[in-house]
């Protein structure tokens, strides 16, 4: 019998005390109980550690990693070194789960199609966008996966199965530090996936805080991000290219300055 947990939620923490109780009250209360849940702070100079550390001295399944900032893919890298469940999900600390059932509509259609990757819906709070997916659904060729991309493809969308990431020694790219790593990610994971399966019924609820990178106006940090988004795009294409398939529907999700995009 596996006697590991069922999810390990990968939680990057960076300056969000105002977002980080929301995001941790969706996981704690959904009904699928056999939860590993880190959280890797990045960082953080305000309020987040008490906030965290509160949760931690209520709940025994979280564990908490402590490193200095250098950026949300060498985060999500310190969760993944340190997670043991079968399935991974990587969730940024400022967004939150909405419904209970989350996990256990996941598990149950990950169990059922065989699939690397589960692809959840998702509410943009920002944009006031809410992608609903309608019916269980699996894909199997690359441009199927690559049209489900394409409707957004930041890894908190996907759930991986554990094994298929250590298999094929998937690590976020550090190069930047934050600027389309986890597109690089996503892209490449979809590619390798044997089956990618849909989930209905649950919805991610995404937002950008006024202090995330990509709405910030401190020039040396925009540059940051630009540079990364370059980088990114060009290792995505030379990716694609090599192996012959078409990625030119996810350059708009690319991040970008808030003010250049657009949907």
């Amino acid at each position: 019998m596996d006697k590991r947990p069922l999810f390990s939620v990968i939680i990057t923490a960076y300056n969000i005390e105002k977002y980080l109780a929301e995001c941790l009250d969706s996981i704690i209360k959904q009904t699928s109980k056999n939860l590993e849940i880190i959280i890797v702070d990045d960082g953080s100079t305000d309020n987040s550690t008490q906030i965290y550390n509160s949760y931690a001295a209520r709940d025994n399944r979280l564990k908490i990693f402590k490193q200095q900032n250098h950026g949300v893919a060498a985060a999500r890298n310190t969760g993944l070194r340190n997670a043991s469940a079968k399935y991974i999900h990587f969730v940024d600390g400022d967004d939150f789960l909405q419904g209970a059932d989350y996990y256990a509509r996941a598990a149950e259609v990950l169990a059922r199609a065989g699939a690397d990757i589960a692809v959840c819906g998702f509410y943009w709070e920002n944009r006031n966008i809410l992608f609903a997916l309608g019916a269980e659904k699996t894909f199997t060729d690359i441009g199927g996966k690559m049209r489900e991309l394409s409707k957004f493809p930041a890894v908190w969308r996907y759930i991986y199965k554990h094994e298929f990431l250590t298999k094929n020694n998937f690590w976020f790219d550090t190069t930047y530090g934050s600027g389309g790593e986890d597109t690089i990610f996503a892209v490449e994971t979809a590619y390798q996936a044997g089956i990618m399966a849909a989930v209905p019924e649950t919805i991610y609820h995404y937002r950008r805080n006024p202090g995330s990178i990509i709405l910030s106006k401190d020039p040396a940090r925009g540059k940051k991000l630009e540079d990364g988004t370059k980088y990114a795009w060009e290792k995505i294409c030379q990716f694609a290219g090599k192996r012959n398939f078409d990625v030119s529907a996810l350059n708009r999700w690319i991040p970008i300055r808030e003010s250049r995009l657009t949907v």
